[in-house]
């Protein structure tokens, strides 16, 4: 009997597919967990960018948010104070979001600019929670300078002058009427004596017999006692122009001027014919000091009074009594009232066209440094304008 012969089995071959096996299970399994690695990677870049959109624009929203509260809050003392060069803290503060804003100023001009000074804010924003955006933002301003402006004088004016019998010009510095010597506003100025006209040529200079023209000195020619107050005329006539708050068109008559008190007793700025309560330090609008701007002619027959900084574009004709405390700048000239006019602070008088300038009986031109010197304090004369051409701009980090 025939016996079946079988072919032997080997080992090792079954060994080495074994292995293969092996090897190619966890291969894959690496390669199954670089695709799982890879996509939660990619998801996680994903959710990362998602939620970056937000807290980068909360960022840039608390930047804008503190930029804008620093140029509300304006501190024009502060500001004015710094060094050329030098950065000083604005404003610090968290939002009910939970973000965060940090103000900064600096200053970039030399100082020596007499009718501007130049800075740079820069607002920081943060974003809340532990992986939160910043983000920077800055504008250039620019805040004018007014403190020059006036005034050397009762009365400064271009052209002939012509002061007759019954007029007062008085460059003595006369306190106000119902004011103290420490006037919200005043405290610790000294009262001075300026000249009590300013004119352009004294050959042309008329004073009547029984006018009364007096300072130190009592007249003097421009350019003679320092800097000349007319020189700039043009150039900060126009940007107290554009901060007027107050404004009128040309060819205008005033029969009334006087204060108004809104609800809660507070000074109704927006009521016709309110320029202030000048004679009153109780009153609510006695702080009111509005820039006023008339497009042309202006001729006032009020018993009222007024208080600020006054532009007129024409001629200006003051009467009935009425008083204005501050400063009164006329493009055109002064001419003959009706009745008494006065002015307590200072007048100056561009006269265009170089047409008499006439101070008439009745009239009262009285400089006063405290009533000048609450006219540049107005708000609106501090408060910084962004540069016109790429004012704004990120800070990118």
């Amino acid at each position: 009997m025939t016996g079946l012969r079988t072919a032997p089995v080997s080992s090792t071959g079954g060994t080495q597919q074994g292995g293969f096996a092996l090897i190619a299970a966890v291969f894959s399994v690496v390669i199954i967990a670089a695709m799982v690695a890879g996509g939660y990677f990619i998801a996680a870049q994903q959710l990362r960018a998602a939620s970056a959109g937000p807290r980068a624009s909360s960022a840039l929203y608390a930047a804008e948010a503190g930029l804008s509260a620093a140029l509300a809050g304006w501190d024009p003392v502060s500001a004015d104070s710094a060094e050329p060069g030098a950065t000083i803290g604005l404003a610090v503060d968290l939002l009910v979001s939970g973000d965060e804003y940090e103000v900064r100023l600096t200053r970039l001009d030399t100082g020596l600019d007499r009718r501007a000074a130049y800075y740079l804010a820069s607002s920081i924003g943060r974003a809340h929670g532990p992986r939160g955006g910043r983000r920077q933002i800055a504008l250039f301003l620019r805040v004018g300078k007014f403190a020059g402006l006036c005034c050397k004088a009762a009365l400064s004016a271009m052209g002939p002058v012509r002061v007759a019998a019954g007029a007062v010009v008085q460059g003595s510095d006369a306190l106000a009427e119902g004011w103290q010597s420490g006037a919200p506003g005043c405290q610790g100025l000294r009262p001075g004596a300026e000249a009590g006209i300013l004119g352009e040529d004294l050959e042309r200079l008329v004073v009547a017999a029984g006018a009364v023209v007096e300072g130190e000195p009592a007249v003097a020619e421009i350019g003679r006692i320092g800097s000349n107050p007319l020189s700039d005329f043009d150039t900060w006539y126009s940007e107290l122009e554009q901060r007027a708050g107050v404004r009128y068109t040309g060819g205008l008559r005033l029969p009334d001027i006087a204060p108004s008190i809104g609800t809660g007793r507070t000074c109704d700025e927006s009521a016709p014919g309110n320029w202030g309560a000048p004679a009153d330090p109780g009153h609510p609008c006695f702080d009111y000091l509005p820039i006023i701007h008339v497009g042309g002619d202006l001729t006032v027959r009020s018993p009222g009074r007024g208080q600020g900084i006054l532009l007129v574009d024409g001629d200006l004709e003051l009467g009935g009594g009425f008083e204005f405390y501050g400063i009164v700048a006329v493009r055109g000239r002064l001419v003959s009232g009706a009745g008494e006019g006065r002015v307590k602070g200072g007048l100056l008088v561009q006269n265009s066209r170089r047409d008499t300038v006439s101070v008439t009986a009745g009239t009262e031109l009285k400089h006063n440094r405290c009533a000048v010197q609450r006219a540049l304090q107005s708000p609106k004369l501090h408060l910084p304008q962004p540069l016109a051409d790429f004012a704004w701009f990120e800070i990118l980090e």
